[in-house]
């Protein structure tokens, strides 16, 4: 039995290091996940929370959810752009660029500071302008990615002729354009 223990003993803590590297992402996936919750629920405050955390714990976390692989300083960057934090939201997303050039939701978000920061308008407004959507499609990301955003902010604009042609010509396809069409029905009118 005497010889039993020291190999109990190094089984013993073998099982405690390895359970202790392994919980070392757990507690960053959770925050992101719980962050992209909030973002998804319309809660940006609650997300830059969670988001703040993992970045803290784990600066180079990287969430590898198909089709998209985004870092912790995108997703900090997303939640501080949907806060109206516009400042803030530049340096986390030049952050995520810096240590991942093909991170597209990060030049994708990026590209949209920049575009608010030049109009600057005084309400929140998170609706998309066309120079949004146009930008999103020439940094090839999916047309059905950029019809979920359309579908949960809506846009700012009226459709036009020479506005679907440079749509298309970007890589808009029909159910963009039909749900780009629903949001200008649904927009409230200012009179």
């Amino acid at each position: 039995m005497a010889r039993m223990r020291p190999a109990m003993h190094r089984s013993l803590v073998f099982f405690l290091f390895m359970f202790v590297i392994s919980g070392c992402g757990i507690p960053v996936a959770t925050e992101v996940e719980a962050g992209r919750s909030a973002l998804i629920a319309g809660n940006p405050e609650m997300a830059l929370a969670h988001f703040q955390r993992g970045a803290r714990a784990q600066p180079d976390y990287v969430a590898d959810l198909s089709p998209l692989r985004e870092g912790i300083w995108t997703y900090l960057g997303r939640a501080y752009y949907d806060s109206g934090k516009l400042s803030e939201a530049r340096e986390a997303l030049a952050q995520a660029l810096k240590r991942d050039e093909g991170d597209f939701m990060a030049r994708l978000y990026l590209g949209l500071t920049f575009l608010r920061v030049k109009s600057s308008p005084t309400q929140a407004d998170k609706s998309f302008a066309l120079a949004d959507i146009l930008y999103a499609l020439k940094e090839r990301v999916s047309a059905k990615r950029v019809t979920a955003l359309v579908k949960e902010r809506g846009t700012n604009f009226s459709l036009t002729g020479e506005m679907e042609k440079d749509l298309r010509t970007a890589g808009a396809d029909d159910e963009l354009m039909e749900q780009i069409r629903m949001s200008a029905r649904n927009r409230p009118r200012v009179e």
